[in-house]
């Protein structure tokens, strides 16, 4: 495992973490999140579906295929090295 960066895993789960706790709206969802997963790996599980079910259409999105391109595979990796277990966790701590 690579090194931490400002305290979290890696990159992409210190980013998730900001916006969350940039955005009011975010902050709110996931406050009911946590509420309602009394279970780090189901919270995890929820706040990861969250994530991916806000991801913007790009380029490549249709109803009969997968989403497929550059970018949209940029954000899939970002998301697959999220480590939401962690931000379940430390959100649950709060």
């Amino acid at each position: 495992m690579g090194e931490k960066y400002n305290g979290w895993t890696n990159y992409e789960t210190w980013a998730t973490v900001l916006w969350i706790g940039n955005d009011e709206s975010a902050q709110m969802t996931v406050r009911d999140m946590v509420r309602e997963n009394p279970e780090d790996g189901d919270l995890a599980r929820a706040i990861k579906e969250w994530v991916e079910d806000n991801m913007p259409e790009l380029p490549g999105f249709n109803d009969n295929c997968f989403p497929m391109g550059l970018f949209t595979d940029f954000l899939n990796a970002s998301i697959k090295e999220t480590n939401f277990y962690e931000i379940a966790e430390k959100l649950r701590e709060e």
